[in-house]
């Protein structure tokens, strides 16, 4: 072997050991990245309670779709709104679907409450029915009329109690759960209820007569998007996928009606054309809309929710009204919008 030979075996047999020792420690230091990352708990998804409401089936039309995708958001169905409520009191969800009347409830007992998207504004969706014997308003004094013992039903009584010129103490108020609404009609538990879809179609089949909605009271009734301000904080990304979502949604059941509403009905007790009446029984808010009433420049969202305080204040529901400004946060539809 010549002497260049003998010195680059030498030199290969020096290098040798530290090539191996760079090489076990790059191994080392993938095996620490890859072990983290299979060990690191994946982001969860988002809890949303919703309630069985038609227009709130649009969130599940979005996920069924894929306008949101599956592992981003978890749809939990609730069957009374005082429950859906509490679990969003407790932190069993990040976020609800519900009516502005809950929020203005909670807002003085549950900090960072916040209205973040507007599905819609009840137009009639939300009734007092009576039974077929029940003739007039003035027939209701003395009988027994079912409500929910939450904010909702109450402030829908108390309305219309008072467009129809007569006192809570002129009714007997009978407390039921709403999921228990079409057992206490067909048991002749009450004389008159205050509901919603599907309840309302499903009565109205058996002849109830209506003697009140929320058509009189235009933006009295509003449903929204709920969440805390520590889950927009967190969550931000999530939750505007999931109010692009919903506008998706609601661009496709716009554009075909009948076979959007032919998945949606699925979860419900109702026909696709009790279903469909149901939808038209509200005005519908797309993304563009939510930027426009959650913003500075509309006050309408503002003006029905001092309305809402208002009459919940003087009926004893609310002892005071929380800070509206603080209630309503745009952020997330003005940066879905901007995307």
């Amino acid at each position: 072997m010549q002497g260049g030979d003998r010195a680059d075996v030498a030199r290969n047999a020096a290098v040798a050991p530290a090539l191996k020792r760079r090489i076990r420690w790059l191994f080392a230091v993938a095996l620490v990245v890859f072990v983290g990352g299979a060990c690191r708990a994946p982001d969860p998804p988002l809890r949303v309670g919703v309630l069985v409401w038609p227009p709130y089936d649009l969130a599940y039309l979005a996920v069924e779709r894929e306008f949101v995708d599956r592992d981003d958001v978890r749809l939990v169905t609730f069957h009374s709104p005082s429950e859906v409520a509490r679990s969003f009191r407790y932190g069993l969800l990040d976020a609800m679907f519900t009516t502005s009347h809950f929020v203005l409830s909670l807002a003085p007992d549950v900090d960072g409450v916040r209205i973040v998207y507007v599905i819609d504004s009840s137009r009639g969706g939300d009734v007092l029915l009576a039974k077929p014997r029940i003739d007039s308003p003035q027939d209701l004094a003395g009988r027994r009329v079912g409500v929910e013992a939450a904010p909702l039903g109450l402030y829908t009584l108390e309305r219309a109690l008072d467009r129809m010129g007569l006192d809570r103490d002129a009714v007997e108020i009978v407390a039921i759960d709403t999921a228990e609404h079409f057992r206490a009609w067909q048991e002749d538990r009450v004389d008159a209820l205050v509901t919603y879809e599907p309840t309302r179609s499903q009565l109205k089949r058996l002849g109830a007569k209506e003697l009140f909605s929320s058509r009189q009271i235009p933006d009295e009734i509003l449903d929204v998007l709920v969440v805390r301000d520590d889950i927009i904080e967190a969550r931000r990304e999530r939750l505007e996928d999931l109010v692009e979502g919903l506008d998706r949604a609601l661009a496709a059941y716009r554009a075909d009606p009948a076979g959007t509403v032919s998945e949606m009905v699925q979860r419900h007790p109702i026909s696709p054309a009790e279903f469909m009446l149901a939808m038209e029984g509200v005005e519908l808010f797309d993304l563009a809309d939510n930027v426009r009433l959650l913003g500075a420049a509309d006050g309408r969202i503002a003006e029905a929710l001092e309305k809402q305080c208002e009459v919940m204040v003087a009926a004893g529901m609310l002892e005071r009204p929380p800070g509206l400004e603080s209630v309503i946060d745009p952020s997330i539809v003005e940066q879905a919008a901007a995307r």
